[in-house]
């Protein structure tokens, strides 16, 4: 304790982090979206969550396919700043076999995912062929879950913002899916628009993804997909161990005040 007493604890900081995305964005869900289901092609709010960097607008989207077996569900984050302006945006996605639809074979996969788009038509050719991985299996049992965005504005960049950003839009799959992924698949790349790019050369946009590559391995314990032995675009990381201890603190404290009840 200092002579000014206690020491303020940030909640935002990097090894509480976790824990305050899933409970700021379950607060917000509680009251944007408590329950109801989310029919096909529909767009819900999950709610808003206040940052210091501004506040974070949650909201999901169901693919509109009523004829397959696999359903993507995307879920947004906008960051706003103090004018409602976006000065961020993450997007993750979700695909799982419906409920009750038995075992799909790859070659069904590999035909509903192409029918949902070219994103998860690409999906499917990559991890089906990534090394000492059976996705076939992967899929029925775990479905995917992708991390598609993450775009900060120039004036945000260079601090925790992309951190806060991207757990909490993560914590909305897990929390509005009441269920959490062991793993999520990304591709690294600089946190720029299309437009933003301009003139820059090829040769310092592939080091900015070296360089996030291996800020990815370091922040998250990523490590890259290989096919044929060849290291690709893309990788692949855990869930965060203290993700599942506040998943699961979450759930006894729901436990408890059912019982209550």
């Amino acid at each position: 304790m200092s002579a000014h007493g206690p020491a303020m604890i940030n909640p935002w900081s990097h090894d509480r982090i976790y824990d305050t995305c899933l409970r700021n964005v379950l607060a917000a869900k509680q009251v944007a979206f408590p329950k109801g289901a989310l029919r096909r092609g529909q767009t819900k709010p999950i709610g808003v969550v206040s940052t210091p960097f501004g506040n974070i607008d949650l909201s999901v989207h169901k693919s509109a396919e009523a004829d397959l077996y696999i359903e993507r569900n995307r879920y947004t984050g906008l960051l706003l700043d103090s004018d409602g302006l976006i000065c961020g945006r993450c997007a993750f996605s979700t695909y799982r076999t419906v409920r009750g639809c038995g075992w799909l074979t790859d070659s069904t996969i590999a035909s509903y995912m192409d029918a949902i788009d070219q994103e998860a038509c690409d999906w499917y050719e990559l991890l089906s062929n990534e090394d000492d991985v059976n996705f076939e299996e992967s899929f029925n049992t775990d479905g995917l879950l992708s991390a598609d965005e993450i775009w900060i504005a120039p004036k945000l960049r260079g601090n925790s913002i992309w951190k806060v950003l991207y757990f909490c839009t993560m914590s909305a799959a897990f929390l509005h899916q009441k269920r959490m992924y062991d793993e999520f698949v990304f591709k690294a790349h600089p946190l720029l628009k299309p437009g933003e790019f301009g003139s820059t050369p090829e040769e310092d946009i592939q080091n900015q993804i070296k360089n996030l590559q291996r800020l990815y391995a370091v922040q998250l314990d990523a490590w890259l997909i290989r096919c044929e032995g060849q290291a690709t675009g893309y990788m692949r990381a855990l869930i965060p161990d203290a993700f599942f201890s506040t998943w699961n603190a979450i759930r006894d404290e729901q436990r408890c005040v059912t019982r209550t009840l």
